[in-house]
C-alpha cells in the first residue's frame, strides 16, 4: 500500500501551519494515494520521521515524501532527505520516493502576474517590482528565484528586482532603498512566500517605513504567493516526477 507524506518546514506561527494544513486537506481528495499524512521539520509535531513511521505501521509498503516548499533550498536538498535517511535505516525493506519543491514553473509566473494585476495602477508611471524571498544557504534556491524574476521581467513594462529576508543579499531594506533612489515612481513589493505570519509582518513594516520616508513615490505591497489554487495542479505534476531515494 502506497503512502504519501506532505512535508513542511513548519511555521513559527499557528496561522502559518494552519495555512499549510488547509492546503493538505484540499489536496488529499485529489491525490489518489490510499495513505496520506503530513510532517514538519521543526517547531510542531508530527516530525517527518514520525509521519513516515506511522504510515508504515499502518501498512504502507512504499512511501513518497513531497516537500511543500517554493524553492529548492537547503530544507529540500539536505534537511528533509536527512529525515528520510533516518527512516530508511529503521525500515530498510521499504522503498522511499522523494519529490521536488514547486521550484521554477510557468504557474508561478502566472501567480505573480495575478498578484501584480490586482494592485498595479494602469498609468504611464515608471514602475519597478521587488520580489522578496526568505533566503537560503543553498545557491540552487537563489538560481531558481533569479530565473523566476527573469521570466517575470520578460516583455513587461516594468523592471524586476530580487531581495532576501535572511541568509542572502541584498536585503529587503537595502534593495528597496536602492530602487527608491532611482527614477522609479511606483514600487510593487511581492512576498515570494507560502505563509503569512512573522515574515509578512516584517515586510509590511519595512514597506510602511520607506513609504513614509519617500512621500513622492508609491510603495505598494502586494499579496504573497501563498497557497494559490494554481499550485494544486503543479503539486500533482511534482508527484508524477518523484524519484527513488537511494
Amino acid at each position: 500500500m502506497e503512502a504519501l507524506i506532505y512535508a513542511s518546514h513548519g511555521s513559527r506561527t499557528e496561522s502559518g501551519n494552519t495555512q499549510f494544513l488547509n492546503f493538505v486537506k484540499e489536496m488529499m481528495p485529489i491525490v489518489k494515494v490510499p495513505l496520506q499524512s503530513f510532517g514538519f521539520l521543526e517547531g510542531i509535531k508530527p516530525s517527518i520521521f514520525e509521519a513516515i513511521s506511522t504510515a508504515i505501521f499502518q501498512g504502507a509498503t512504499s512511501v513518497t515524501i513531497m516537500p511543500v516548499l517554493l524553492l529548492t533550498g537547503s530544507f529540500a536538498s539536505k534537511d528533509m532527505p536527512a529525515e528520510i535517511t533516518k527512516a530508511k535505516e529503521m525500515f530498510p525493506t521499504i522503498p522511499f520516493y522523494y519529490g521536488q519543491p514547486f521550484g521554477y514553473d510557468e504557474i508561478l509566473i502566472q501567480i505573480l502576474n495575478d498578484r501584480l494585476e490586482k494592485k498595479m495602477h494602469n498609468n504611464r508611471k515608471f514602475k519597478a517590482v521587488l520580489l522578496v524571498s526568505h533566503g537560503s544557504y543553498d545557491e540552487n534556491a537563489h538560481d531558481q528565484f533569479e530565473e523566476i524574476a527573469q521570466k517575470l521581467r520578460f516583455n513587461k513594462p516594468f523592471d524586476v528586482f530580487t531581495c532576501y529576508l535572511n541568509m542572502a543579499k541584498p536585503s529587503l531594506e537595502n534593495e528597496l532603498e536602492n530602487i527608491l533612489n532611482q527614477p522609479y515612481e511606483e514600487v510593487y513589493i511581492v512576498p515570494y512566500l507560502l505563509y503569512s505570519g512573522g515574515f509578512t509582518i516584517e515586510i509590511e513594516n519595512i514597506t510602511s517605513k520607506y513609504q513614509e520616508s519617500y512621500l513622492d513615490k508609491n510603495v505598494i505591497l502586494c499579496e504573497l504567493v501563498g497557497f494559490d489554487d494554481k499550485l494544486k495542479d503543479l503539486f500533482l505534476r511534482r508527484i508524477t516526477e518523484v524519484q527513488p531515494l537511494v
